[in-house]
């Protein structure tokens, strides 16, 4: 099967129910960004960069991925907890299903179950599998895949009151743009930093599902089609070096050749060296316990 099929034909038959929720919410997200160049100010254009960035860093690429789901460092409660709110904000999952979904991933990766193959379809990995159920990812076993996180109170608050929390600062937006300049701010507001910023933060996470096993080149011979992207490495702040990723897991650095910059492995090293995290599963560390895992491509095969 061509992996950039696009037809409905190719969805797997064990997806679930559909959500209309999740399908309305995605469609007038959609929507609202479409007036981004009519509803442009410098403020909020400003601030939608930097919640962009904040948000992708901090929420998604350091704590709901490198922290949350892999383990990659240790940091202190206060901290994770932040990572994980900041990660709720991100509109993609509660804490607890993000995690276990990408556990399932790795563990199945291109496999029949896999929540988001390319071999299903390019759209389908990319966008189509947030919108149907899993057979195999219920509330249940979610929380027996992240049990880890379960035990944490804020996380599973973070997790059981996901659309209030979403719905709460959706509305702060709202409220902070109408006190600085009426209705008018009120929406520009709610497009730059609601919209644009969730429209953005789906669409660099989703690439990594699509594009990351669909194109690129490969270090390691790994037994999925992942693969290293560059764009990628740079807009997902290091996760676009997928298929050293999914070669090593729990490794806190994603990036192995010179050119393979990990902005997200430099903030942890900062991190590190202001004692904020600790048991950082550095590259040498993860090479000499799992030296056999995977052989790196010959340097000509690496396409």
């Amino acid at each position: 099967m061509n992996s950039t099929q696009t037809s409905i034909d190719t969805w797997p038959v064990w997806r679930g129910q559909l959500s209309t929720f999740k399908v309305t919410i995605v469609f007038l997200l959609h929507i609202l960004v479409l007036f981004a160049p009519l509803t442009y100010r410098r403020l909020e254009f400003s601030l939608s960069i930097l919640t962009i960035y904040v948000t992708l860093q901090c929420g998604l690429v350091l704590g709901y991925h490198r922290l949350l789901t892999h383990r990659c460092f240790a940091t202190y409660t206060w901290l994770k907890r932040a990572l994980s709110l900041v990660g709720t904000l991100a509109m993609q999952d509660g804490p607890i299903s993000w995690v276990a979904i990408h556990r399932t991933h790795h563990r199945i990766a291109e496999q029949p179950f896999d929540p988001h193959s390319p071999k299903n379809g390019f759209l389908w990995a990319h966008l189509f599998w947030i919108f149907f159920e899993h057979p195999r990812l219920s509330q249940s076993e979610r929380i027996l895949i992240a049990r880890d996180l379960h035990g944490d109170s804020f996380i599973r608050f973070c997790e059981e009151r996901f659309i209030l929390l979403n719905t709460a600062a959706t509305a702060g937006v709202f409220l902070i743009g109408f006190g600085i300049g009426g209705l008018s701010r009120a929406f520009s507001f709610l497009v730059w930093i609601v919209a644009v910023r969730t429209v953005c933060l789906w669409h660099v996470t989703f690439l990594v599902n699509s594009v990351g096993h669909t194109m690129g080149y490969r270090n390691f011979d790994t037994p999925d089609d992942s693969h290293n992207v560059w764009i990628l490495g740079v807009l997902a702040l290091g996760d676009g070096w997928h298929n050293n990723h999914h070669a090593f897991p729990a490794c806190a650095a994603h990036g192995r050749r010179w050119f393979e910059i990990d902005f997200t492995y430099l903030f942890i090293l900062i991190l590190e060296r202001c004692g904020l995290a600790w048991n950082v599963q550095h590259a040498a560390l993860i090479r000499s316990s799992h030296s056999q895992r995977y052989r790196p491509k010959e340097a000509g095969s690496a396409g």
